[in-house]
């Protein structure tokens, strides 16, 4: 009964993830709508999400072939099922019917998951508006900041232990910018590598004891379609923010304090620990129970909340 109930449970979450595919599902091929054409970083992300999409091919062929192979097995699993039960007809044509319709639904997945999951990722972006901020404008804003506070430091004609502490913390801002630009273009090429390299996963949908695999391979991609789209918003913000302290520091009409070099500090360290943290949380909202199989809504700090069955 235990059992029937769970089968139950992952197929309405899958129901409810295929529900969510079609509505973000536009018209799209595999290829990711891009970051903003200007900046050689930009281009180098689109170019390696390009060149996976050549292993797209003979990894569908494999998962097609573990497909078929493991519907075999569950073909002959479910018929010595009922020869043991010594079911009646009705009863095998009722399994017959539903092992069908799984499996039209799982091959259908199979098919088309990568464009799917691409799809939805991309609409995931677009929900974040029409941004124009990427990772090479992300270097701009830091390389201009950094620009601009030696400018200042110049004409501030401070002392050179003084100068040295503030070319310290230039030096500390530009590694945490770095590490933030680090953090974004690696989200943003894993959700699309994710979608290419992922889809053998689908090719255990065929077999019910494995199902479970192929159906975390949908809930992973609107994982990080939600943590690409959070990684956005908070880009673009964080860029904003840069470019108001930069023409700021450029307007100054008074020697640079350390107070001025801490607040641009202070502002790139709370730049890197929101991109750390709130992507994450924010993905996390949709888990799964790796014991039950069965959808659960995860935020840290509260108590985990699961539907009863």
């Amino acid at each position: 009964m235990s059992r029937t109930m769970a089968t139950k449970t992952q197929i309405i979450s899958l129901g409810a993830l295929l529900c969510a595919a079609a509505l973000l599902w536009p018209e799209t091929a595999l290829a990711s709508d891009g970051l903003p054409a200007d900046g050689l970083l930009n281009r180098v992300a689109d170019n390696f999400i390009q060149n996976v999409q050549n292993y797209s091919a003979p990894i569908a062929a494999a998962a097609e072939r573990l497909f078929w192979m493991l519907l075999s097995c569950a073909i002959v699993v479910t018929g010595a099922k009922m020869i043991f039960k010594q079911g009646d007809p009705s009863s095998f044509a009722a399994v017959m019917v539903r092992l069908i319709l799984t499996t039209g639904v799982f091959y259908f997945l199979l098919k088309n998951g990568a464009r799917i999951s691409a799809s939805v990722i991309d609409s995931m972006i677009e929900v974040s508006g029409h941004y124009s901020v990427g990772p090479s404008e992300l270097l701009d804003i830091t390389f201009n900041t950094t620009k601009q506070l030696h400018m200042a430091i110049s004409k501030s004609l401070a002392a050179l232990p003084a100068a040295l502490v503030m070319n310290l913390l230039i030096a500390v801002y530009s590694l945490i910018m770095f590490l933030v630009t680090i953090r974004y273009i690696t989200l943003y090429i894993s959700a699309y590598v994710f979608c290419t390299l992922g889809v053998f996963v689908l090719g255990f949908g065929a077999f019910g004891y494995t199902r479970v695999m192929a159906v975390s391979y949908l809930k992973t991609v609107l994982s990080l379609a939600l943590q690409l789209m959070t990684m956005i918003i908070i880009c673009n913000i964080g860029f904003q923010v840069l470019n108001d302290l930069s023409t700021a520091i450029a307007e100054l009409d008074k020697p640079l304090t350390f107070q001025d070099a801490g607040v641009v500090l202070f502002t790139s360290l709370f730049l890197m620990v929101l991109c750390s943290s709130l992507p994450r949380l924010v993905g996390s909202l949709v888990c799964v129970n790796p014991a039950t199989g069965t959808l659960s809504f995860n935020v840290p700090g509260l108590p985990k909340i699961t539907p009863s069955r």
